[in-house]
């Protein structure tokens, strides 16, 4: 078995089994009402054994809708792998391109690339002499949203942000001001503020979720392990 679980607490369909299958065939052959299969020994040991897995799905799915993620095992998961969880705390400027999805500003002529490129390099040596960040987001900050903040993005893990962005943020050093960094938006200037592990807290839904599918995983080999194969001849036609 390949076991998820999903957000809600219920398994994924690899575990459940289609085991109403026949009665959807009967439903678009009313023939096959008519010709007693129940009578066949091969189609009623298969009809037992799709009631079986139908009742082992049911039981394996209320079993972990009342399992509870090991609080310990979760916490000490965390502290040994903060890493993985690590976030950066961000501003930047943007200058759009042209034909990006940011809309002009009020008043604002659209840029080629070259002269938005020459516009991000020129704000960088502003940036580099010791201007305020926060001021010139403000007032030069294609980002209508973060510009009104500084350029504030405020924390961000990996895989939030597109990826030519995230990466260059998370290589830079605190308080480094980036090259102008290309992507489908246009030309950043980053600085990152600050870093450090996400909360626990804020982590601890995908935590549970792990642990807890780490635990049907194993309940389930160990069942496979311990199963006895037998030959069922009827099935078979035997």
């Amino acid at each position: 078995y390949d076991v998820t679980i999903q957000p809600d607490g219920t398994l994924n369909s690899t575990v459940a089994i289609g085991y109403d299958f026949p009665a959807r065939v009967a439903e678009q052959d009313p023939a096959v009402r008519t010709q007693h299969y129940n009578d066949d020994p091969k189609i009623a040991a298969q009809l037992a054994f799709q009631a079986e897995q139908a009742l082992a799905n049911a039981y394996l799915s209320a079993e972990m809708q009342k399992a509870l993620a090991d609080e310990a095992n979760i916490r000490e998961f965390y502290e040994r792998n903060k890493s993985i969880y690590k976030q950066v705390h961000a501003r930047h400027i943007l200058i759009r391109l042209p034909g990006s999805v940011v809309p002009l500003r009020e008043g604002q002529k659209e840029k080629t690339e070259a002269e938005a490129l020459a516009h991000a390099q020129e704000l960088r040596k502003r940036l580099v002499a010791g201007e305020d960040f926060t001021a010139i987001a403000k007032a030069e900050s294609d980002d209508a949203g973060s510009g009104a903040n500084g350029g504030d993005l405020g924390f961000f893990s990996a895989g939030q942000m597109v990826a030519p962005f995230e990466q260059a943020a998370f290589a830079l050093k605190d308080k480094e001001i980036s090259e102008p960094v290309r992507t489908q938006f246009g030309f950043h200037l980053i600085r990152v503020d600050s870093r450090g592990a996400a909360p626990f807290e804020e982590v601890r839904p995908t935590l549970e979720r792990a642990e807890r599918q780490q635990r049907v995983q194993a309940y389930l080999e160990q069942l496979t392990n311990d199963a006895k194969p037998t030959f069922d001849a009827a099935y078979f036609g035997s």
